[in-house]
């Protein structure tokens, strides 16, 4: 599952010439680096949109102790609060539609994997057997804002959708305080609003391999989710081992994409699909995204070739 990644998506072209006053504020949640970036808001606006991401941490964590979701996953039924309710519901139904290519129940199988160990290891096959046995979605009971875990082994992390959450958090705040234009960098996950004077951001597409830039896409509003085995891996014995896991095998998916970019108006959503794009491979992908209108995506094949599923403003690299 995508716990946490660096930088997938980075700003090409984004300071030059603006015109509107900038105001910036910068954290770091979710084990990585938040920028909040207004034009035409003051900085104590900025830095309190940021604020929202520590909140959102302490609620949708597994990690950490306190959290509702670290409730849920310690037993026992849970009142949750109604945004958390309404991440799992959007997560089950993603769940539902991508015949579990996206699973918020792979907690204790993500648990067993140490992308930063060293010298870096497999899990043990009978504790990843043992945790795919308690591992699914299904295991999730979900009723308006109570939850409770069907199976008590079962362990629920949202790694694949904190930070789309998050960034429609921000997203609905800035806009209630009449911030017009803005953007906010969530690493892997972007969200920008009105453009920037009045012409689309233009948004630098990381390629995977190099770490240059893939392409550019233009985008006047909406979220861009990138999901990549790039940044955070391990390679053992000449194989590479990403942390984006197929729920099938337990394993990290192989299912010929190096790097999926959704694009939507829910960030939740872009986040969710992006992972279940990647586990699905290309021919599942444009089935799943073609039952969510009004979403696309932009795939970098293991061949080196770019594929687009619906509408995207994509000039690639020369």
């Amino acid at each position: 599952m995508k716990r946490s990644c660096a930088l997938l998506l980075f700003l090409c072209l984004l300071l030059s010439g603006c015109k509107a006053q900038t105001a910036e504020a910068q954290g770091f949640a979710f084990d990585t680096i938040l920028t909040v970036r207004l034009f035409g808001g003051g900085e104590a606006l900025a830095q309190e949109a940021l604020s929202l991401a520590d909140a959102a941490e302490r609620r949708l964590s597994c990690h950490l102790d306190g959290t509702e979701i670290a409730a849920l996953n310690a037993g026992g039924e849970v009142t949750l609060s109604a945004s958390t309710a309404d991440l799992l519901a959007l997560s089950l139904d993603v769940y539902d539609k991508s015949g579990g290519a996206l699973d918020i129940g792979l907690g204790g199988v993500s648990a067993l994997w140490d992308f930063k160990s060293v010298p870096p290891a497999l899990p043990d096959e009978d504790a990843l057997e043992e945790a795919l046995s308690h591992a699914g979605a299904d295991k999730l009971a979900l009723d308006g804002a109570r939850a409770h875990l069907t199976d008590p082994q079962a362990q629920i992390d949202l790694g694949a959708v904190a930070k789309g959450a998050l960034a429609d958090e921000m997203a609905a705040f800035l806009t209630e305080e009449g911030v017009s234009s803005f953007l906010l960098d969530l690493g892997g996950c972007i969200c920008v609003r009105g453009g920037k004077d009045g012409a689309p951001f233009r948004i630098g597409v990381e390629d995977p391999r190099d770490g240059g830039i893939l392409g550019v896409v233009s985008l006047q509003s909406g979220v861009a989710s990138t999901s990549s085995g790039a940044q955070r891996g391990f390679t053992l014995d000449g194989k590479r081992y990403h942390h984006i896991l197929d729920p099938s095998t337990g394993y990290p998916a192989e299912a010929g994409l190096l790097s999926v970019t959704v694009f939507s108006d829910s960030g939740a959503l872009a986040d969710a699909l992006s992972t279940a794009c990647f586990v699905l491979g290309e021919e599942g992908a444009a089935e799943l995204l073609a039952l969510y209108p009004g979403t696309s995506a932009l795939l970098l094949t293991d061949k080196g070739e770019t594929r687009i599923i619906g509408e995207v403003a994509f000039t690639p690299s020369t």
